[in-house]
């Protein structure tokens, strides 16, 4: 005989049952893990940081509550006795909204409407942001006092690595990322702006390892009283570290300053361009549109396909930095295919930028720099200012 053939069938559903119940109870607990950690993540949202200005020079923390986040100051971690000196790393998840390219003509009809309806506000509201994306290699502490700002962070899989320059410059940490153009990887490099003599120095290692020969700066050095950026250009001949740098040409116009840079290294000598907007006030928008999309078109003059990333600073290098980088990204884009998305691009941008595009009124201006420049197409300025040149 079988043992256990005269066990009560009772005993047999119960048993199975049990079995069952041993085996889901786990999967389940997962589950239940994985999507409570998922909300806690995405409860850490960060609101763009309208306010950085009010703190420039100091390092900040966002202290987080279920409505709002504040920008506090907080002091200096380069003479903090924590061991390990490092904040803890946070990444943002997010669900994709539903966005998709529209023909100029419907975007162009669109924005009126919504410059009317004050649409634009809800729209920025739910667009993701935050820290999406690991950003290990900022948190170390030999990096951590290369960032002006706590929370404005490069991510790892796309910031830019220095390369080995020798002597006491050989760290290949910078705050700056690549960013992707329309049919051009790594057509950008959104920077930071420097702020000490050591980000001077990595800066132009920058510039001169990626063959960049377009900067192009969206701040003044100081704004109401606040230093925005070191000035990291000689007014007539320098040295940054193993570079000599010379001022070859410069032109003040009403709106902007261009310089003609020689910069050398040993024996190589490189020529860049410095394009200088200087009526952009921090986390807030220009007055003049025209003016702005001049200075672009500018900026893209005799741009050849060989050549390395257009490098895009403000101050933090994510709000002013952000928007110009969409307004010249979707105007390419817009020409070329007949349609634009900003809200795409937006997402993406903040993929690779946390915080681009800082506050509603610069994703406004955004969208009616973009109208102005697909419907009233102003060339003439860039070639008289050309000519000049």
């Amino acid at each position: 005989d079988h043992v256990g053939s005269n066990k009560d069938p009772t005993f047999w559903v119960l048993f199975t049952f049990g079995f069952l119940l041993l085996i889901t109870t786990p999967i389940l607990v997962n589950r239940f893990y994985k999507r409570f950690q998922c909300c806690k993540t995405i409860q850490a949202y960060f609101e763009p940081p309208t306010n950085l200005s009010e703190h420039d020079g100091e390092r900040t923390r966002f202290s987080l509550s279920s409505s709002r986040v504040i920008l506090e100051p907080e002091g200096d971690r380069r003479n903090s006795n924590d061991p390990y000196n490092q904040a803890i790393q946070v990444v943002v998840t997010f669900n994709s909204l539903n966005a998709k390219p529209q023909p100029i003509e419907q975007f162009v009809k669109e924005t009126h409407q919504k410059m009317m309806t004050n649409e634009f506000r809800s729209e920025f509201k739910v667009l993701p942001n935050g820290l999406m994306n690991l950003h290990t290699e900022a948190l170390k502490r030999e990096n951590i006092t290369k960032n002006r700002f706590k929370k404005i962070y490069p991510y790892d899989a796309n910031r830019v690595i220095l390369m080995s320059s020798g002597g006491s410059y050989s760290g290949d940490y910078i705050n700056a990322s690549y960013i992707q153009g329309v049919y051009k990887e790594d057509a950008y490099i959104a920077a930071q702006g420097p702020f000490t003599e050591q980000t001077i120095v990595d800066f132009w290692r920058m510039v001169w390892q990626v063959k960049s020969r377009r900067i192009v700066m969206l701040t003044c050095l100081t704004e109401d009283s606040k230093e925005k950026c070191m000035q990291y250009w000689p007014d007539d001949v320098g040295e940054y570290g193993p570079f000599h740098v010379i001022i070859q040409k410069r032109e003040v116009f009403d709106k902007f300053t261009i310089r003609k840079f020689i910069v050398r290294k040993g024996e190589e000598t490189k020529r860049v361009n410095h394009y200088q907007f200087t009526v952009w006030p921090d986390t807030k928008v220009p007055e003049s549109l025209e003016g702005l999309l001049c200075f672009r078109n500018l900026t893209k003059n005799s741009l050849r396909s060989d050549e390395g990333p257009m490098i895009v600073h403000g101050s933090a290098g994510i709000g002013r930095t952000g928007t110009f980088i969409a307004l010249d990204y979707l105007l390419e884009k817009g020409f070329k295919e007949g349609s634009v998305d900003v809200k795409t691009c937006v997402i993406s941008l903040r993929q690779q930028r946390p915080f681009a595009i800082q506050s509603v009124d610069q994703y406004a201006f955004l969208h009616d720099a973009l109208v102005e420049g697909f419907t009233n197409i102003s060339w003439n300025c860039a070639l008289h200012v050309l000519d000049e040149m």
